[in-house]
C-alpha cells in the first residue's frame, strides 16, 4: 500500500475512534446576521442556516479540535423531532448547508462513516483555514451566547424568524417563572459519570402564535440530549453527597389530551396491547411517531408525505396502511387527525411542565430537569413528582374535556395567579440554605429573588452552614434527609440506586454510599 494511502487509512482510523459532539446551534440572532454579512451570505434564503454551522463548525474547532458529526438521513431527524430545539435544525436545512460551505471550500468532512464511539454511522466535517481566519474575528467562538433574561419567551414564524412577543398579564407570569426557574438552576449542581452538567439557560419556544408550542428547550447543549439510557446516570449533588434520580413520564400524554378533547374514554388495553401496538409496524419507531404526526399535521397529504417518506422511507404503500390502521385502532380520533391539534396539545403540555416544575421546586427547594413530557428528580424527591404530576394531568384533562365545569380550576388560571410561598416552605439540606429553615420575613420576597440574594450576591458571602453537616466530605447514612421529606434507605428503596452507585465506581469516594458500617469506616478513613 503507497505510503499516502497509509496515511490517510490513518487519519480514518483516528476519526472513527475519537468521540465527536453532535451538531448543535444555540447562536443568537446578531451573531448569525454578522457572520453572514462578512461572508456574503445576507440576501440567500437561508442565511441563518449557514452562519449557524460555519460558527458551530469553528466553534468546536478551537474548543476541542475535532470534527463534528451529524445525519444526512431524512429518516433521523424525522425520529429525534422531539430531541431538535432549534427550527433551523432540519434535514432540509442542515444537509443543503454543510455542502454549500463544503463547495465553497469552507468545510471539510467525510460522510456516512462508521464512528466507533457511538456505535453506528454518521457523517462528520470540520472547518476549513478560510473559515477559520474569516469568521473567529468577529466572534468570541469559544462559547455561545445565552439569552437575556428577557428573552427566555421566543416565538417563531413558520419560517423560523423571530417575532415580537406579546406583552400580556399572562406572558408576564410565563417569564417571570423561567426567571424563577433559571436561577433554581444555576444554584444546583447535576453530574453524569463525574462531570457536571451544563445547565445553559431555558427558554419557551413558540410556533406561530402562543397557542401553539411552548416547550421549554435550554439554549444549548444539555441532558435533554441525552439518551434515556444516559439520563439513567445522571445524578445530583445535595449537601455534598451524590444522590441518584428517577425519571418519570406521563405515557401516552397526546393520546389522552386527543381522547379528553374528543369526550370519550381512553380504551383500556390488554397486557402487550396499548395506544401505540399495531402488528407488523415497530411501535416506537414507527407506530408512535406516525400516530403523533396524524395529530400534528394539517392535511392527510401532509401527514402522508411525513410517515410514507421520511418515517419509513419512502415506501408509501406501507405509510397508507399504517394510517389506516391507527385510524381503525382510533376511530373516536378521527375528527382530531389531520387537524394540527398536536400543536395545542404541545401548549397544554408545557404548561403542565411548568406548572410541575414549580410546584416541585416550592416543595423540595430542588427543580426538576425537563424532557418535555418526562421529569428527573433525585430519588427522594420522586413522590412529590408523582403527586404534581397526577394533579397537573387531571386539570389539563378537565381543561380539555367538552362536559367541564365552568368553574374547574385550570392550569391556565394557575400559570396567570401570582407566585406566592407557602408558609412551611423549607428549603432542606441543600446549598440553598443546609437544612436552615427560612425566617419568615424571608417568606415575603419571591422565591426567584431568595435564591439569586443567596447565590448570586457576593457580598452576601456563603449560604450558612449546617450545624448538623462539619464538612460537605461528610458520608451520608440511612437517615439523610433531602429537602423537607425524609429520604428512605437507598438500598431497599425501588429505585436505581445501586446500579447508578456501581456506574459511578470511578467517582470520590464522599460520592459513593456505604453499605455496611465496615465499609463506611473505611470509607471515611480513606478520604482522609
Amino acid at each position: 500500500m503507497p505510503r499516502r494511502s497509509r496515511d490517510l487509512f490513518a487519519q480514518i482510523r483516528t476519526l472513527q475512534e475519537v468521540r465527536h459532539n453532535p451538531l448543535w446551534f444555540g447562536w443568537a440572532d446578531q451573531q448569525l446576521e454578522k457572520v453572514s454579512v462578512e461572508m456574503g451570505w445576507r440576501e440567500q434564503s437561508d442565511w441563518r442556516v449557514l452562519a449557524a454551522v460555519a460558527c458551530s463548525l469553528v466553534a468546536e474547532h478551537q474548543v476541542t479540535g475535532n470534527p463534528l458529526r451529524y445525519s444526512r438521513s431524512q429518516r433521523w431527524y424525522a425520529r429525534n423531532a422531539d430531541r431538535i430545539a432549534s427550527p433551523l435544525m432540519g434535514y432540509r436545512q442542515v444537509v443543503p448547508a454543510m455542502d454549500q460551505l463544503m463547495n465553497l471550500g469552507l468545510a471539510d468532512g467525510i460522510k456516512g462513516i462508521w464512528l466507533a464511539a457511538h456505535k453506528g454511522r454518521q457523517s462528520i466535517a470540520w472547518p476549513t483555514s478560510e473559515l477559520i481566519q474569516r469568521v473567529t474575528p468577529i466572534l468570541d467562538m469559544a462559547r455561545r451566547d445565552h439569552p437575556d433574561e428577557d428573552d427566555v419567551l421566543v416565538l417563531r414564524d413558520a419560517d423560523g424568524s423571530p417575532m415580537p412577543f406579546p406583552d400580556t398579564e399572562l406572558t408576564r407570569s410565563w417569564r417571570r417563572d423561567l426567571k424563577i426557574l433559571n436561577t433554581a438552576y444555576e444554584a444546583r449542581s447535576w453530574f453524569i459519570r463525574g462531570r457536571q452538567l451544563d445547565m445553559p439557560v431555558m427558554r419557551r419556544i413558540f410556533n406561530q402564535d402562543i397557542t401553539r408550542g411552548g416547550r421549554g428547550y435550554h439554549h444549548g447543549p444539555s441532558y435533554q440530549q441525552l439518551s434515556h439510557e444516559e439520563r439513567e446516570l445522571i445524578t445530583i449533588d445535595i449537601n455534598g453527597v451524590m444522590w441518584p434520580t428517577v425519571e418519570r413520564d406521563a405515557a401516552t400524554l397526546h393520546i389522552r389530551f386527543a381522547y379528553a378533547k374528543a369526550g370519550v374514554p381512553m380504551p383500556e388495553y390488554a397486557d402487550g396491547d396499548d395506544a401505540y401496538v399495531i402488528d407488523g409496524f415497530h411501535r416506537n419507531r414507527e407506530v408512535k411517531p406516525a400516530l403523533n404526526t396524524l395529530l400534528n399535521a394539517a392535511t392527510e397529504k401532509q401527514a402522508l408525505g411525513v410517515i410514507g417518506g421520511s418515517l419509513l422511507g419512502g415506501d408509501w404503500d406501507r405509510g397508507r396502511g399504517l394510517i389506516a390502521a391507527l385510524k381503525a385502532k382510533h376511530p373516536a380520533l378521527a375528527p382530531l387527525f389531520c387537524s394540527d391539534a398536536g400543536a395545542n396539545f404541545q401548549r397544554l403540555d408545557s404548561d403542565m411542565a411548568m406548572s410541575i416544575a414549580m410546584a416541585v421546586l416550592r416543595r423540595t427547594g430542588r427543580p426538576p430537569l425537563l424532557i418535555h413530557d418526562s421529569m428527573i428528580v433525585a430519588a427522594c424527591d420522586e413522590q412529590i413528582l408523582v403527586e404534581e404530576m397526577e394533579q397537573a394531568l387531571a386539570e389539563a384533562l378537565t381543561f380539555l374535556s367538552p362536559h367541564s365545569s365552568a368553574q374547574a380550576r385550570t392550569l391556565q388560571d394557575k400559570l396567570q395567579s401570582t407566585l406566592s410561598l407557602p408558609s412551611s416552605l423549607h428549603w432542606g439540606n441543600t446549598p440553598l440554605d443546609l437544612g436552615v429553615c427560612a425566617h419568615s420575613k424571608s417568606l415575603e420576597e419571591p422565591i426567584g429573588a431568595t435564591l439569586r440574594r443567596r447565590h448570586l450576591d457576593p457580598a452576601l458571602g456563603p449560604p450558612p452552614q449546617d450545624p448538623q453537616s462539619s464538612s460537605r466530605t461528610q458520608i451520608a447514612d440511612s437517615s439523610l434527609t433531602c429537602g423537607a421529606e425524609p429520604c428512605p434507605d437507598l438500598g431497599t428503596r425501588r429505585s436505581r440506586a445501586p446500579s447508578v452507585l456501581k456506574k459511578h465506581s470511578a467517582l470520590p469516594t464522599r460520592w459513593r454510599r456505604p453499605t455496611s458500617s465496615a465499609s463506611r469506616s473505611a470509607a471515611q478513613s480513606s478520604s482522609t
